[in-house]
């Protein structure tokens, strides 16, 4: 599958506050689509591998060059790959989260066990126990209810997959594993705080919303239904916003503005995004290998399915 690539990363700008961290992303998706043996190392001839594939499939006419009209189809199925992905995820786990939810098994979710999941989350993030969520609360500390029986290999693995993973999703709903994405969701009055009524009134929306039959009760398909209007919703924006970069990706790739990308065109971009990654110089780029957190490439975009 199609992951990513980045734009030409030529030029350069002072660090913002999240730079180290956006950088640190982009190198997981290369990693994500040009580690052709999976371990977690990059070299030179799997970028020029990958590069190859991904400019044959883009070349309908097999002319050895790419013109605009091929590169927009191309991009255009690429997005499109993703988003069937990531949407295929994210119902998986909608369903995952219903029967968690469902306490009692029974195959529905009553008021009182949705209400009481959103209990639990209220005072996971009022670390403060003042009966508020807000900026004065610190970030709460996750703790597991079972003893996990990994080795340290085998957590490191599953930190690495799950920054991968994380690092080449491109559809993202409005999250409430963090204090941002429950303020986004739940301050209804834009106070900067939630307090436990505010927060039971958007879930008492959320709930009739998804009962359909308003028997106060919540089928596992009525869960699923009114995630997916909110998921469709959020992949129509994502597309839009995907697509619109198609133009302005093709004329990075066109380094002698001929309205052509040729093959030698497609690995220059990447062989120069290599470089930059390649901060120890030794000719790989690796998952544990530093960010650059000096300077940080203007260019560093957009591009996820290139």
């Amino acid at each position: 599958m199609m992951r990513i690539t980045t734009g030409l990363l030529s030029a350069c700008l002072l660090l913002s506050a999240n730079a180290a961290t956006d950088i640190e992303n982009e190198k997981y998706r290369w990693l994500a689509q040009y580690d052709q043996d999976k371990d977690y190392i990059i070299n030179v001839e799997e970028i020029y591998t990958e590069r190859t594939s991904l400019f044959n499939k883009a070349d309908s006419n097999q002319d050895k060059l790419i013109d605009s009209n091929e590169y927009q189809q191309f991009f255009a199925r690429s997005v499109q790959v993703k988003v069937d992905y990531d949407r295929k995820q994210s119902i998986k786990q909608t369903h995952v989260r219903f029967n968690a939810m469902d306490k009692d098994d029974d195959q529905l979710m009553s008021r009182e066990e949705y209400m009481a999941t959103a209990k639990r989350s209220f005072d996971f993030f009022d670390t403060n126990e003042d009966g508020l969520i807000s900026l004065d609360d610190k970030k709460p500390t996750f703790t597991s209810s079972t003893k996990s029986t990994l080795t340290a290999e085998e957590k490191a693995e599953k930190q690495r997959k799950r920054k991968l993973r994380n690092a080449t999703r491109l559809v993202r709903m409005p999250t409430t594993h963090s204090k941002k994405g429950m303020l986004t969701k739940y301050d209804l009055n834009d106070d900067k705080q939630i307090t436990w009524a505010e927060y039971q009134q958007k879930r008492a929306i959320d709930f009739a919303r998804a009962d359909e039959d308003s028997n106060n009760e919540l089928t596992n398909d009525e869960y699923v239904a009114e995630f997916e209007d909110r998921l469709d919703s959020q992949i129509d924006k994502v597309k839009a916003n995907e697509l619109a970069k198609g133009t302005p990706l093709f004329s990075t790739l066109d380094k002698n503005s001929d309205h052509h990308i040729t093959l030698a065109e497609f690995h220059l971009d990447a062989l120069v995004n290599f470089a930059y990654f390649d901060t120890d110089n030794n000719g790989q780029v690796s998952f544990d290998e530093a960010v650059n957190e000096q300077m940080l490439p203007i260019n560093l975009i957009a591009s996820r399915n290139q």
